[in-house]
């Protein structure tokens, strides 16, 4: 298959799939998030320098089926996302925009469900910093722009409820009270797709400037 058919293809399966889990990439680094019924909007500035955002901390081996349990798939979404990550119990009823998930090993583990960073992704939720990721999570979330960052030290100095700041466009990661936080750079052909807002988009812009 040549590759202009192969980015065509791709970018019908990503819009029905997109539509159908009311996402779409508007522009990069925006993702825009359709609620209940389409009424409502909700714009995700996945890359804004110096904005502050609050942890979630989370222990190691945290499986997918936590983030997509197989029973809500038939569900509305109003009434899905209230079971996601129910192992933190405040975590459902009080994720908000712009948060952050912060975890020990193995984040990601379990079934290689692409729901799993889509329903962080329509929850708003900005990155998931670990200690490390199960390959194939990190994968798919790298794929739908769903930034996963790589930290030894995050998940031992970081607790609940705490405002970081992070730029992973500039490798800064730090607590509210400006102590740094380590963590993995990306290499540039990963933060480019990350800030195009995934894989597919990433093929279209390098269509488009006759880069491939």
């Amino acid at each position: 298959m040549r590759i202009e058919s192969f980015i065509e293809d791709g970018w019908k399966k990503q819009g029905s799939l997109y539509e159908a889990l009311g996402l779409n990439n508007r522009e990069p680094g925006i993702l825009s998030v359709v609620g209940a019924g389409g009424k409502t909007t909700v714009i995700a500035r996945l890359m804004k320098e110096h904005e502050k955002s609050r942890v979630w901390l989370f222990g190691d081996n945290v499986n997918t089926d936590l983030m997509s349990p197989g029973y809500t798939w038939n569900m509305e979404w109003s009434e899905a996302k209230k079971h996601i990550l129910v192992n933190h119990p405040r975590f459902a009823p009080e994720v908000r925009e712009g948060d952050i998930i912060v975890a020990g090993d193995n984040f990601g583990c379990g079934s290689s469900r692409e729901a799993a960073p889509q329903n962080l992704l329509k929850l708003g939720i900005k990155a998931v910093v670990a200690r490390s990721f199960a390959r194939i999570f990190f994968r798919n979330s790298i794929a739908l722009g769903l930034p996963v960052i790589v930290s030894r030290d995050a998940a031992s100095i970081l607790k609940d409820g705490d405002l970081v700041s992070l730029d992973i466009e500039n490798d800064t990661f730090q607590k509210e009270d400006g102590m740094d936080i380590g963590m993995e750079p990306y290499s540039g052909e990963l933060l480019d797709m990350i800030k195009s807002g995934g894989m597919m988009s990433r093929l279209k812009a390098m269509k488009e400037k006759g880069e491939i």
